[in-house]
């Protein structure tokens, strides 16, 4: 009796290969990276109806003479378009103080803080 080849494992093509073969696939590996700081930015509430008052008091002081008022759609798009513009520069700000961070790489936090026993400052110290 003839011994049957081993079972075959399927390719993403196709394909199939023997268990010999398969079994000299070596698997992709992850290597974890060291962590790195998390820097946060909590913005002043914005009060969207009181926004929109605001947008709305502006709008009739400079369109006086035609006295046009914007309609809902005007209005949350200024809104909307305020709301991007305050979470953008606080990203901006955020990658500003991550850059002037002489301690946001790893090695040179971890080194800092075993040598003093205390946490490495921030950008926002």
């Amino acid at each position: 009796m003839e011994a049957q080849p081993a079972l075959a494992a399927q390719t993403w093509r196709g394909k199939e290969k023997s268990a010999q073969e398969a079994a000299g696939i070596i698997p992709p590996l992850s290597i974890p990276k060291a962590p790195r700081r998390l820097y946060f930015k909590f913005g002043v509430p914005i009060e969207v109806r009181k926004k929109a008052q605001e947008i709305e008091e502006s709008r009739r002081y400079f369109n006086a003479e035609n006295d046009e008022i914007l309609d809902e759609s005007g209005i949350d798009s200024m809104i909307y378009r305020f709301v991007k513009s305050q979470v953008q520069s606080g990203i901006n700000e955020i990658n500003r103080r991550r850059k002037a961070d002489p301690y946001e790489n790893p090695r040179s936090r971890f080194a800092y803080e075993l040598a003093y026993q205390t946490q490495a400052p921030s950008a926002w110290n």
